[in-house]
């Protein structure tokens, strides 16, 4: 396990003090995360394309800037309501993997609006209030990922030459969320519609606390996220655990939480 890990933050000067605060704060909870805000401005322009009219970096500042962003083990992306149409455009002009695993910084914004990202580049995302504890697990999980990614790619390009077998990894990965993506948008329908079958959906409670509120999507995206490894591995834990990139002990004890039978998959 690495014992240090240096993270650059994708920094516009729209997103305001929140950012340092962030810094300052896991910085104070740990020395084994160093956060490093880089000022886009210093080295693209930063009103090269609009968006709702807001001035943006060029949508493809992730492969200008590659050099600069490889220089750290992950870059972590602050995504605002004011960003998030920009970012997901970003996100469709990247062609092949990047060399380094982008983490979404959530401020103001709700996980599901993530649930396509995963397919288009995010490996993972954290929000502006979780503790150092958590913002490490996530970054690590995020470098496995990203490594396992660039090891598929490798296998693949020595095989073939060409665009086709980049295609192909990036289908995989984009397959294994679309089934979690679909579903997301069945279960909105069926809540927009105030279904009273049996299979009642959940609505949202505002009495709840936001920690509450918050820890009860994340787990339900959890379950999900298993579900879908299963029923694209056909039910086969072994091949769903090395999708999820989970060790299959630690899938096992997932399906255990969450009361799931493999064999309903097969």
């Amino acid at each position: 396990m690495r014992d240090k890990i240096e993270c650059g933050i994708f920094s516009l000067g729209l997103f305001g003090e929140w950012i340092d605060t962030f810094i300052e704060q896991i910085h104070q909870q740990t020395d084994k995360i160093r956060l490093f805000k880089i000022d886009v401005g210093v080295f693209v322009p930063l009103d090269a394309f609009q968006v709702g009219g807001m001035s943006f970096p060029h949508p493809q500042v992730f492969h200008e800037l590659s050099l600069v962003f490889e220089r750290y083990d992950c870059i972590i992306i602050p995504i605002t309501p004011e960003t998030l149409i920009w970012t997901r455009i970003v996100l469709s002009q990247l062609q092949s993997p990047l060399k380094f695993p982008l983490v979404a910084l959530s401020h103001r914004v709700q996980p599901i609006a993530f649930v396509d990202m995963a397919g288009k580049g995010i490996s993972d995302y954290i929000f502006e209030g979780d503790s150092a504890i958590v913002l490490r697990v996530r970054l690590l999980n995020a470098l496995g990922r990203q490594k396992t990614l660039l090891a598929q790619e490798r296998l693949v390009t020595t095989d073939r030459i060409g665009d086709e077998p980049r295609q192909e990894v990036s289908s995989r990965v984009l397959s294994f969320f679309a089934n979690l993506l679909q579903e997301e948008k069945e279960r909105k329908r069926r809540r927009s519609i105030g279904s009273s079958q049996s299979n009642k959906i959940e609505n949202v409670d505002y009495a709840e606390t936001f920690q509450v509120a918050k820890a009860r999507v994340v787990t339900e995206f959890e379950r999900k996220y298993v579900v879908n490894a299963l029923r694209a591995a056909n039910g086969n834990i072994a091949v769903a655990a090395q999708r999820a990139n989970k060790h299959r002990r630690a899938f096992w004890e997932l399906l255990r939480k969450y009361q799931i039978d493999p064999d309903d998959y097969r």
